[in-house]
């Protein structure tokens, strides 16, 4: 259906495309959101076309598009990444999505793409993707996402980077920092968040190191802005055992940062192109004993789990492992 949207019509031009005179409402549950979908059966009575617009409109269909969108093309084979943050991971978006026909798990996040613009997407990759060999889903999309969701298949690929969980944390708070200092007053999504997450207005025009470093410990110290445990975040539930579990049972394959361009190099023919970098804040030599201690708090499930992943990565004599390693 989507295939025929345009943003000045929306969806009533959508819909007025399609009869739905012999569709019942509780049929077109499944119509719009799938057979995922649960929700209370409507009354017989119902607006056929006004519920079919509800539907569209629903947190349930933006919640299951990315299941549904899979599904509806389920001849073609997955590549599913699990983009922890600051491991490389825009690096290797950047070189598949350049070679693969991409969908972005953001989309079922309304502050990255709003209703039209997700429609709009919708629209593109469903006229693109009968031309695609592969189906890549970029964005931050967790493992328990796929795992939950049952999109992992047999011939399916899914695939995920590591880091030092300390090195995750420093380089993570000066990302944020970079970027804050580019768009100061916050017109992008992630810079605007930031800085209602801070609760500040805009940055400071012209900042001295100490008014940089102030605002670099602000964002170390804001947990919405910098998450605890982002590893086992992005693998699991938090802590170490769920990741695990979720390493075992989606048998995902892992490589870390220092294994990365070997790995980009022998597992998909390309080299790093270094997206990304930041200017570097925050540091060893920046950091105090009060940082360093929360900086640790923060870390604790996540350096447990890596230091099981390094034991078996270090171990093997590959540029990567499989979660059947840890069975």
């Amino acid at each position: 259906m989507l295939a025929f949207y345009e943003s000045p019509g929306g969806l009533d031009a959508v819909i007025a495309r399609f009869d739905f005179d012999h569709v019942a409402p509780w049929h077109l549950d499944r119509i719009v959101l799938g057979a995922a979908s649960r929700r209370p059966r409507p009354e017989a009575s119902t607006d056929i076309t006004e519920y079919c617009k509800e539907l569209l409109s629903s947190r349930d269909f933006r919640r299951l598009a990315i299941r549904n969108f899979l599904d509806a093309f389920a001849d073609k084979p997955r590549l599913l990444f699990v983009h922890i943050p600051k491991t490389a991971g825009t690096d290797l978006t950047n070189v598949l999505s350049a070679r693969h026909f991409a969908i972005d798990s953001a989309i079922e996040n309304p502050n990255w793409f709003t209703q039209d613009a997700l429609f709009r997407h919708l629209r593109e990759l469903t006229l693109a993707c009968e031309f695609a060999d592969t189906i890549f889903v970029r964005g931050h999309a967790r493992l328990r996402y796929y795992v939950n969701q049952n999109l992992i298949r047999p011939g399916d690929q899914v695939f995920t980077i590591v880091r030092d969980p300390i090195d995750v944390v420093i380089s993570g708070v000066n990302y944020r920092l970079t970027r804050l200092m580019a768009d100061p007053t916050g017109r992008d999504t992630d810079t605007r968040l930031w800085l209602r997450d801070l609760g500040l207005q805009r940055v400071p025009q012209n900042p001295s190191q100490v008014e940089l470093l102030g605002l670099a410990k602000r964002i170390l110290r804001e947990p919405r802005v910098i998450e605890d445990n982002v590893l086992c975040m992005a693998l699991g539930n938090g802590d170490a055992a769920s990741a695990l579990a979720n390493i075992v049972a989606s048998d995902i394959e892992i490589t870390d940062l220092s294994r990365y361009e070997a790995w980009l190099s022998q597992r998909w023919g390309a080299a790093s192109q270094h997206a990304n970098a930041s200017t570097k804040v925050l540091t060893a030599d920046t950091l105090d004993t009060e940082d360093r201690a929360l900086i640790e708090a923060k870390t604790v499930e996540d350096r447990v789990l890596f230091a099981r992943l390094m034991q078996v990565l270090d171990a093997s004599d590959g540029t990567s492992i499989s979660g059947r390693r840890f069975a």
